[in-house]
């Protein structure tokens, strides 16, 4: 009878393990997602500079009447996604989906690099803590400067601010 009891406490702690190490490599999963879709954002950014010779909303370009971040909110049906969506093959919506308000993708159109106006793409809230690896070199993905280190961003390029 005790060696039962051994059995089921060590198949316990192993269920545990794995759930665990299960739970961080779904956080982990939906993180890659992200950092795709920002990435295909930013591309579809690129496309949009390349036939109108200026990022959508930047200061001095097209105006989105963008009040506040949710504004710029990218994946809620607003004006950004109408801008982006003819070179998107869908607009991109958190792996969490829609409705959620902790996870989302951003965009800026006038944001600050080195002094220099930068169209931008950021992942607001990352799962799993910013990734010691990323680049923080303006033009290339960057975790904003470590004022909220779970925020993975794109600078897409210079705005004509």
């Amino acid at each position: 009878m005790p060696e039962l009891l051994i059995v089921v406490a060590i198949i316990s702690l192993l269920a545990t393990l794995i759930l665990a190490n299960y739970q961080e490599a779904r956080k982990q999963s939906r993180d890659d997602k992200r950092k795709v879709d920002v990435q295909q954002i930013a591309l579809a950014l690129r496309l949009y500079y390349e036939k109108y010779g200026e990022f959508p909303c930047e200061a001095g370009g097209s105006a989105c009447n963008f009040t506040g971040n949710a504004n710029g909110e990218i994946g809620n049906g607003g004006t950004i996604d109408g801008l982006i969506s003819p070179y998107l093959t869908r607009v991109v919506a958190d792996p969490l989906g829609p409705g959620d308000t902790t996870y989302l993708y951003y965009y800026d159109g006038d944001t600050n690099c080195g002094g220099t106006p930068q169209a931008a793409v950021h992942a607001v809230e990352m799962e799993v803590p910013a990734n010691a690896n990323w680049s923080t070199v303006c033009g290339g993905p960057d975790n904003d400067g470590g004022t909220d280190n779970n925020t993975y961003t794109i600078f897409v390029g210079n705005s004509s601010g």
